[in-house]
């Protein structure tokens, strides 16, 4: 696993951000046992590039970026535990606001992560299939739900997230939003990760 995320980071020296890979030299590995679930909301890390496998129970939950209403929450990241969220209209009354320090993880992620009109912003679907198709060097991807808003990784999938820091050094590309998957209490769960560092 290390040496597949490793070669993911060799890239042909034509390509103009060749010479800034090359400073990515420095990684953390890190193996944990969780019994509840550390970080329930959606989030984006503070790190050029982590790679998540859940080698067991439940694995990592994305937001489609489809779904994502990617300006909003890079508002709300900036702007942190004070950004007001829309009130619905038992809520207009009360005397404080409703924030995101006051938000629960489901309000968070209908009213801050996904794009208006999202009506089943709690549905999640499993990673797609890949099977083979009829001919031998054909594949086809099977998602049992499209129109989920919600990814889970299966356990023994590798997802190679890309954070803030790779967006800084190389432009546009959006940071992946995740979150850990809500645990029941009788749920136990294995997760390798390896994030990567500026070498400094």
């Amino acid at each position: 696993m290390i040496g597949i995320f490793g070669a993911s980071l060799q890239v042909p020296a034509t390509q103009e951000w060749s010479s800034t890979i090359q400073q990515y030299r420095y990684v953390d590995l890190r193996l944990s046992y969780l019994n509840s679930t550390p970080c329930p909301r959606f989030h984006t890390d503070s790190v050029p590039l982590r790679m998540l496998c859940t080698l067991e129970g439940p694995g990592t939950e994305i937001a489609r970026e489809t779904y994502v209403w990617r300006e909003r929450f890079e508002t709300a990241r900036q702007v942190g535990s004070t950004f007001r969220i829309n009130k619905p209209w038992w809520w207009r009354w009360q005397r404080h606001p409703k924030t995101l320090a006051t938000c629960t993880a489901a309000e968070h992620a209908q009213q801050v992560v996904f794009r208006p009109g999202i009506a089943s912003a709690a549905t999640i679907t499993t990673t797609p299939r890949c099977d083979r198709a009829s001919t031998p060097d054909a594949w086809a991807i099977h998602d049992p739900r499209p129109g989920a808003p919600i990814e889970r990784l299966l356990p023994w999938h590798a997802a190679f997230l890309k954070g803030t820091e790779w967006t800084q050094v190389h432009g546009s590309t959006n940071a992946v939003i995740h979150r850990s998957p809500t645990m029941a209490s009788n749920e136990r769960r294995w997760l390798f990760q390896i994030d990567l560092h500026v070498f400094e």
